[in-house]
Formats: C-alpha cells, sequence, structure tokens
C-alpha cells in the first residue's frame, strides 16, 4: 500500500541484474481474493433401474457364460439370434444351463426359442429343482422346413430377485436345437408353436 505524497520503491534482484525502463503507477479498484477450495462431495449413486418398465432379456445360447454338454454351438439352420444355436448330439441326453440376475421378486416367463422335428421335449431346471417339461414341438409336415422354423415356448414361474441358474435337460435323444433363454414379466406365455421372438 502506498501512502498519499512521495513513496521510495526498492527493487532487489536476487542474482543477476535487469534493464528497467520506467516504473508505472496505477489506482487498483479490484482485489484478486483466493478461491477457497471445493468441499469433497461424494460420487453421485449410478442410476436405479426403473423396474415398472422392465419388458425383460434374452441370453443366447453361444454366450460364454452358457454351460452345455453333449452338443454343439452350430450355424447350419437359418433364422437364428446372435451367432449361433446349441445343437445336441444326436445319441445323448445334452444340457444347457444359463445362469440369469433378476431384477425383483415377481412372476416372469420362462421362455427358450427353438426348433424341433416333431415333439422333442426337455425338463427345465431352475436352481437345482425341477420346474417344467417343456414339449418343444414342431408339426412334423413341416419336415426339413422345421429346422428354419424358430418357435418359442414359455411358462411363468415365480422368481427371487438374485442370480438364478436355468437348466434344460433332453429327456429324449437327438434333442432341439435351442436358440436362447428369455425372461420376461409381461404375462405371456408362449405354448408350443405359439409367438416368436
Amino acid at each position: 500500500t502506498l501512502q498519499e505524497g512521495e513513496n521510495t520503491v526498492k527493487l532487489t534482484a536476487d542474482v543477476m541484474g535487469f534493464d528497467l525502463d520506467s516504473i508505472i503507477v496505477q489506482d487498483v479498484d479490484y482485489v484478486v481474493e483466493t478461491p477457497e477450495p471445493a468441499p469433497d462431495t461424494p460420487d453421485p449413486e449410478p442410476p436405479k433401474p426403473d423396474l415398472d418398465s422392465f419388458d425383460g432379456f434374452a441370453i443366447e445360447a453361444e454366450d460364454p457364460s452358457v454351460v452345455i454338454t453333449d452338443g454343439v454351438i452350430a450355424k447350419n439352420h437359418n433364422g437364428y439370434k446372435g451367432s449361433g444355436f446349441y445343437d445336441p448330439d444326436k445319441d445323448k441326453f445334452g444340457t444347457i444351463e444359463w445362469t440369469a440376475q433378476i431384477p425383483e421378486t415377481d412372476e416372469y416367463t420362462v421362455s427358450f426359442r427353438y426348433t424341433s422335428l416333431g415333439g422333442r421335449p426337455c425338463d427345465l431346471y431352475i436352481d437345482g429343482v425341477k420346474a417344467q417339461s417343456y414339449k418343444f414341438y414342431t408339426d412334423g409336415e413341416l419336415q426339413n422346413a422345421a429346422w428354419e422354423t424358430w418357435l418359442t415356448e414359455g411358462y411363468q414361474f415365480q422368481l427371487t430377485e438374485g442370480e438364478h441358474t436355468f437348466k434344460l435337460v433332453n429327456t429324449t435323444k437327438n434333442g432341439p436345437n435351442i436358440d436362447r433363454l428369455i425372461i420376461s414379466r409381461d404375462g405371456t406365455v408362449y405354448e408350443a408353436e405359439e409367438g416368436t421372438m
């Protein structure tokens, strides 16, 4: 701060000298304030899903999390979703098992997209307990065209929030081709030969 009247201003070089042309004195009407650091704020919580609008999801048979036995992921019939479908061995009782996360306790339709020739039934085990037999039926008159006629069969189950396993076990040799597991809660039940997804 400079006082009214005469003032002495002295500049001292620390190491080397410097060239000085003039000193300019101006009236300053503002003060630069050092901003205070912002208070710590917690990270925002991730948005929660709108369960009222939840209409379901599908997991492909070829998903890396799916466990299959006595069969392969094939691509030799058109119309499948994703990058392939489960084709069980012709002379064995193959199985395919999904693990899925259920968002909340409610009634859900557990469906499978499949092709078959005639009836090639499977039993569904939910968390290791037999829950339902699926017919996986296709009109035999379709013959070879049946393998490219994808259908959906599903039934309703009460499922609790959390992780569950869904395992299909062929009850006859040379079972149906399985494309995907579909879990929804729209109340729709798909009988054999009804609906597609």
